[in-house]
């Protein structure tokens, strides 16, 4: 049981470093952003091209400092089933974007009306789900607090700006991103790279 607890603390504090919040939440802000200007091509390829960077980032910038642990096999279970969901959960979200814009465009106007108010409701609410599945996946309470500003933030934009989830998701964004870069700077401050004689 201490093993287990103590393997679970380490785990977490993996993430403690603030370079997944500031990646997460850097792709979801660009998401609303490009779906602002009227980039959804380049909203759509962002989260992809900028995942790759947590892993280069935490091997240069996390391992050298706090070196690396290796995890039980119940643990590297637990991780590829969240890594499993999480994809799940992209392609889902994907394919209400696409259909969210399909109806904010007009292409399919006999339901425009009906649907649109609550289609654009999702995009808000799967990253939601994003930030409850990180935390149960590395128990970081901050998740839940990011999941609380997507839900608030999705629901009030809807009130003012509706049929524009855009903002939702560049606000919802914003707070994981704010928030990585200053867990980082307090990591590499706290963390300074021992110097060899």
């Amino acid at each position: 049981m201490m093993a287990k607890t103590l393997e679970s603390e380490l785990f977490r504090r993996r993430f403690d470093d603030g370079v997944l919040d500031l990646i997460a939440g850097l792709a979801i802000f660009g998401i609303g952003m490009g779906w602002i200007f009227g980039q959804v091509i380049f909203a759509a390829i962002l989260p992809t091209l900028l995942w790759p960077f947590w892993s280069v980032i935490h091997k240069s910038v996390v391992v050298p400092r706090l070196g690396d642990v290796e995890f039980s096999d119940t643990r590297k279970a637990k991780i590829s089933a969240a890594h499993i969901g999480l994809l799940v959960l992209g392609a889902v979200s994907c394919a209400f974007g696409v259909l969210a814009f399909a109806l904010v465009e007009g292409w399919i106007e006999s339901i425009r009306e009906v649907t649109v108010p609550l289609v654009l409701l999702v995009p808000s609410l799967v990253m939601a789900v994003a930030a409850i599945v990180g935390y149960l996946m590395i128990g970081a309470l901050r998740m839940l607090v990011y999941a609380l500003v997507f839900i608030a933030s999705g629901a009030v934009f809807q009130l003012v700006l509706p049929y524009d989830p855009a903002h939702s998701l560049a606000v919802g964004g914003a707070v994981p991103m704010v928030a990585g870069a200053v867990m980082l700077i307090r990591f590499l401050r706290a963390h300074p790279v021992a110097r060899g004689d």
